[in-house]
């Protein structure tokens, strides 16, 4: 029976943290080296590659996908150093990120001061479509209506999208 090697890494902050599994021995072999901003995928390399020598395992034993994870994002949005991003959303639902009133740490304070939104409300789109949460879809988007925010987004010049549609996560298709 030949082994079954399961690969899994993590891009943080400072450190990219990569685990081998070998699922059905258990066998843990992990490495960690530190995360290069400029170009994360070098630390990924050089993580695996010491990883799989140090194992004797070669790229083409590892048997199952490649669980990824990161907090890059996460980092860069805390610090505020993302691109120019776009927000597509459901229609009626463009200003999710300006109501921020998910928690506020002082709900009697008539006078709180939030903190800039992420995306600003001029690089939210918004499109009519509208999944419900069961997951079936009511009103699929239009070609139409994809083809304009498309555009927009173009004349924006955003360097990145995120796309959230209501519900989205409960329909796979």
């Amino acid at each position: 029976m030949s082994a079954d090697w399961r690969l899994a890494v993590d891009i943080g902050g400072t450190f990219t943290d990569v685990v081998l599994l070998e699922a059905s021995s258990g066998a843990v072999v992990v490495d960690k080296t530190l995360t290069t901003p400029s170009d994360p995928l070098l630390a990924v390399r050089t993580g695996v590659g010491r990883l799989l020598e140090r194992a004797g395992v070669r790229p083409t034993e590892i048997t199952a996908p490649i669980v990824h994870a990161t907090t890059l994002i996460t980092n860069a949005l805390i610090e505020g150093k993302t691109g120019r991003a776009g927000l597509v959303t459901t229609a009626g639902f463009g200003d999710t990120l300006l109501i921020r009133d998910e928690h506020r740490y002082d709900m009697y304070d008539l006078q709180i001061e939030f903190a800039a939104p992420p995306i600003p409300r001029n690089l939210t789109f918004e499109v009519d479509e509208r999944t419900v949460a069961g997951g079936d879809v009511l009103h699929p988007p239009s070609a139409e209506s994809l083809t304009q925010v498309t555009a927009s987004l173009r004349a924006a010049q955003v360097e990145s999208v995120a796309v959230c549609f209501l519900n989205s996560y409960v329909n796979a298709t």
